[in-house]
């Protein structure tokens, strides 16, 4: 409701100091009425108490933006379905290596899952070299899964690679998490 210097109170009478009046305040017309009286009523609309909460206006910019932005995981290759039989059998040889190495229990329910999403809705993409020591990426996507390996590095030791799983990582994108937090 109010704030003075460097604090601020709720409309139930705490004090808090501002720390973000840095990132927040312009000083135009110090403390001035007709000032305080515009800068209230553009941040009515706001719950603001630090640089990375939730407001209204970031809720409505996000909705705006995920309508205008294509999906990141829109299915990209070439369809299971357009696959000769040899193929075919190398594409589900390559998704059993992945499924192998999870414990029985979630390689069952993984199984189970592909069965459901149907072969046919499988695509699988390539981009790179297909000569040893070339770079490479491919990726191999369901509609619950996308399985990414990533060789970048020229480095034969040095490859990422994962299982993202659509329902239940959160819409993580931990390839890109890694590549974004670790020199390469």
């Amino acid at each position: 409701e109010r704030a003075l210097g460097i604090h601020f109170w709720t409309p139930e009478g705490k004090r808090f100091i501002d720390f973000n009046s840095q990132l927040m305040s312009v000083n135009i017309g110090h403390s001035h009425p007709r000032v305080i009286a515009a800068m209230k009523k553009a941040l009515d609309g706001l719950i603001y108490s630090f640089p990375a909460s939730a407001t209204e206006p970031r809720a409505r910019l996000g909705k705006l933006l995920a309508e205008l932005m294509p999906d990141p995981l829109s299915p990209v290759g070439i369809e299971a379905s357009a696959l000769n039989a040899r193929q075919q059998g190398l594409l589900m040889e390559i998704i059993e290596v992945y499924v192998s190495v999870m414990s029985d229990e979630i390689a069952a329910l993984r199984r189970a899952k592909l069965q459901e999403d149907g072969f046919d809705n499988f695509t699988f993409a390539w981009a790179g070299g297909t000569s040893y020591g070339e770079v490479s990426y491919f990726r191999v996507q369901g509609p619950s899964f996308l399985i990414e390996f990533d060789h970048t590095q020229r480095d034969p030791n040095h490859v990422h690679s994962g299982w993202r799983d659509f329902d239940g990582d959160f819409g993580r994108d931990v390839l890109r998490e890694h590549l974004a937090g670790q020199a390469h």
